[in-house]
């Protein structure tokens, strides 16, 4: 017998329920979190809401771990110094495959180590890989940001992917939603007492072509390493002093654009990722403070949180994942689809 009462009563109590899980997000939905442990040289996932740690892969997986990213096929990559340097690749639930080895894909690079400091990916899939073009002991290194094509094949091919300038060391990359891809430039000046690293942040259009320095080390960016964009805001880690630094893109004057954001409380902190309501995540990188941790920090700078722990020494990179925020209101519509089902076989 049909009873149109108990179907509203049992639809309005579970419209209450899910409209109290809207109003609690922290419960409804949290950031997917990935890093690796350069000192390890293994792959951890990292929940950000309880601060538990789970290691995905066996210890030395990845000898010299020095990126990581998430690919548009939701895969993970992982840039690896050792062996001529390579990309690894990880299928969450499976197995560690390799993709590339840089030195052995280009004739350019034959004998010579392409040692990969970052990875990124553009809108259109493209694979961008950041190096350390030659030993520091040279002096100044120079080179190009790489593009890895046919990654998602076995027959992958790399090249020079900017153009315009050279690049030192390029310890991070990222891109913007309409490709602009901005890179650290890098490098140690052992010209300086004591020895220091120096560098700006460059922007390069998206063929890859040179647009400008768009934060100069002489406004207060030492050492750029992992960066991060959001809108006009580009966020930059510290490699020299632990810092974040926070450059308005709208400002045309690297010398006068760029701000302290936040500070980790230790000297060195390298990669740098950005969660889905702009809180950052930046991992420790060298120093004698801070071994180990990952470093949370709220959209206004300050420090809400501290992962990991000595164990995991350096941080090689940090990648997030965030949740689909449609998620909860997709159950919603399936459950109430499921009622008004209900409701019709009992009209029956």
């Amino acid at each position: 017998m049909f009873r149109p009462a108990r179907c509203r009563r049992s639809l309005l109590r579970f419209l209450t329920a899910a409209i109290a899980a809207i109003a609690c997000p922290v419960a409804a939905r949290a950031d997917t979190v990935y890093f690796v442990s350069k000192d390890r040289g293994a792959l951890y996932e990292l929940n950000t809401a309880g601060g538990g740690i789970t290691q995905l892969t066996g210890t030395n997986t990845f000898p010299d771990a020095t990126a990581l990213a998430i690919g548009p096929d939701g895969k993970l990559y992982i840039g690896d110094a050792t062996n001529g340097g390579s990309i690894r690749r990880y299928t969450v639930g499976g197995g560690v495959e390799t993709v590339v080895t840089l030195s052995g894909a280009n004739p350019a690079f034959a004998g010579s180590p392409v040692s990969p400091t970052a990875i990124a990916f553009t809108p259109g899939g493209a694979m961008l890989v950041g190096r350390n073009p030659v030993s520091a002991f040279s002096g100044y290194p120079s080179g190009q940001v790489l593009a890895v094509s046919g990654w998602a094949g076995n027959s992958p091919n790399v090249q020079d992917y900017t153009s315009g300038t050279s690049l030192a060391y390029q310890t991070g990359l990222t891109v913007a939603p309409d490709g602009t891809l901005f890179a650290s430039n890098t490098v140690y000046n052992i010209l300086a007492f004591p020895p220091a690293l120096i560098g700006d942040v460059v922007k390069f259009d998206g063929t890859g072509a040179f647009q400008a320095v768009v934060a100069s080390g002489s406004a207060g960016v030492p050492g750029p390493a992992g960066l991060a964009v959001s809108g006009t805001m580009l966020f930059s880690a510290s490699s020299m002093d632990g810092n974040i630094y926070k450059t308005d893109l709208a400002d045309l004057n690297p010398t006068t654009n760029t701000t302290l954001f936040a500070s980790s409380g230790i000297s060195n902190i390298g990669p740098l990722a950005m969660l889905a309501d702009g809180s950052l995540l930046a991992g420790y990188v060298g120093g004698e403070q801070g071994r180990g941790n990952i470093f949370m920090f709220s959209t206004s700078g300050s420090l809400t949180s501290t992962f990991g722990g000595a164990e995991y020494g350096a941080i090689g990179g940090i990648a997030a994942v965030p949740e689909p925020t449609g998620l909860l209101l997709a159950v919603a519509g399936g459950a109430v689809w499921g009622l008004s089902r209900l409701c019709r076989r009992r009209r029956a």
